[in-house]
């Protein structure tokens, strides 16, 4: 892993690399919907580049500056994120400057999205029922979420037990 003095050189490197070995990948499903006769949804990917930016000290206006997040779409779409309430389809969705045909994807009842990051990061708050709050209830442990992990990570920093899966294979 290659340590860089900024997120900038990191991305130009990076980008570097993508036009020196990347190769495109056509996927067969984009949000659960079929994609595979569509080549504009194909992606140029590159395998295994990793990167380190230390950002001890820095200050926020520093990093903005160096990363140019979309804000304040980042900003806001980060919140609903990590707001706690597994939303789908969640309302930054639709103001993603990108995002001009993310509403065909919207195919699940009630208007969602196959799934959503929200949903992911807040299993244990999804689907409630009173009268089954076992289904909540982990294997041998309570069901966690990225609060949990967030605390966990605080109480043990060097804790090797600390992740949060976000992607179920499911058919």
């Amino acid at each position: 892993m290659k340590i860089y003095p900024s997120f900038n050189l990191a991305v130009k490197a990076g980008q570097q690399r993508l036009v020196e070995v990347g190769y495109w990948v056509a996927g067969d499903q984009w949000q659960s919907i079929d994609v595979s006769k569509k080549p504009e949804m194909a992606t140029r990917e590159v395998l295994n580049f990793s990167f380190q930016v230390a950002v001890q000290n820095e200050s926020l206006r520093r990093l903005r500056n160096d990363i140019k997040p979309n804000t304040p779409w980042a900003d806001d779409h980060f919140e609903e994120r990590v707001g706690g309430t597994p939303l789908n389809p969640g309302d930054q969705w639709a103001k993603w400057p990108w995002g001009n045909s993310a509403d065909k994807f919207r195919v699940e009842q009630g208007g969602k999205f196959s799934h959503t990051y929200m949903e992911r990061f807040w299993p244990k708050h999804a689907n409630p029922d009173p009268e089954h709050p076992e289904h909540h209830k982990g294997i041998r442990y309570a069901y966690g979420d990225l609060s949990d992990l967030v605390k966990h990570l605080h109480q043990h920093p060097l804790s090797r037990q600390a992740y949060l899966p976000v992607w179920f294979f499911f058919y």
